[in-house]
């Protein structure tokens, strides 16, 4: 069924598959490790004196923001994954595009409306590992659309081959950090300082002072934070966890609608 509606495309010139099994490794292997330092930092922060912490309160933090990281990461690769199916591939047709996930799709060459490319040359070979060396999306009229990135098999020539058949300005984005990661690494600092607060409070807790009187003996209780560190710290709590969760908010749409 699927060869019969691709062939309304006319004839096959190339098929590029995409290696969601690699996508798949890569988002397992960085999802465990941020659930392991994760577990480490909630282990490190809710330790008490039966139970000797594993760091001081910014190294919990630290850990914090890096398990935030994988999983974020490891979460969005395996989303990719799972999303498509294992026997994802694009082919490129005489008049046109197919997409193959768990559905087929189809779209003729003169309904795209936009293709928007970034191609690092001079790629790391862990970016190239990560397929992040490479991201093309094109968009379709009526709001479909396909992405693809380094992991797509020949994914240079798929992206040429676009380029060939449609007729519009294209958007080359030079290679950079992007801004999405700025995102995610703003949420990361905010989740490790919002630790580290919760940390500091519960490691200052209040305590009891017997005072001495000639007649009595008065019990005296001492508070950990001053009141007006504890109202700082209470503003900044709330100022730290807004930010986390503004910006994985804006990590996730940048994500989502890449530019």
């Amino acid at each position: 069924m699927s060869d019969e509606l691709s062939a309304e495309l006319g004839e096959l010139i190339s098929r590029h598959r995409v290696d969601n099994k690699k996508q798949a490794a890569i988002g397992g292997w960085a999802f465990a490790i941020g659930l392991v330092l994760g577990i480490l930092a909630v282990v490190a922060i809710g330790g008490g004196d039966d139970h000797p912490r594993l760091g001081s309160g910014r190294a919990s933090g630290f850990a914090a923001g890096l398990a935030l990281c994988g999983l974020v990461i490891g979460g969005w690769y395996l989303f990719r994954a799972l999303r498509a199916g294992s026997d994802e591939y694009i082919e490129v047709r005489e008049h046109g595009l197919v997409h193959a996930t768990r559905k087929i799709s189809l779209w003729s060459w003169d309904l795209v409306s936009d293709v928007r490319l970034r191609h690092n040359d001079k790629a790391v070979s862990t970016g190239s590992g990560l397929g992040v060396h490479y991201w093309c999306t094109v968009l379709f009229k009526g709001g479909g659309r396909i992405s693809f990135n380094g992991l797509t098999d020949r994914h240079v020539q798929l992206g040429k081959a676009i380029l060939a058949n449609v007729d519009l300005p294209v958007r080359l984005r030079p290679a950079r950090k992007e801004l999405r990661w700025w995102w995610l690494a703003i949420a990361a600092v905010c989740v490790g300082a919002g630790l580290w607060i919760v940390d500091y409070i519960n490691s200052h807790p209040d305590t009891e002072q017997r005072i001495a009187h000639s007649n009595y003996t008065e019990l005296v209780t001492v508070p950990g934070i001053g009141g007006t560190g504890i109202t700082v710290l209470s503003i900044g709590l709330v100022v730290v966890g807004f930010g986390a969760l503004f910006s994985l908010v804006m990590f996730v749409r940048a994500m989502v609608n890449r530019r």
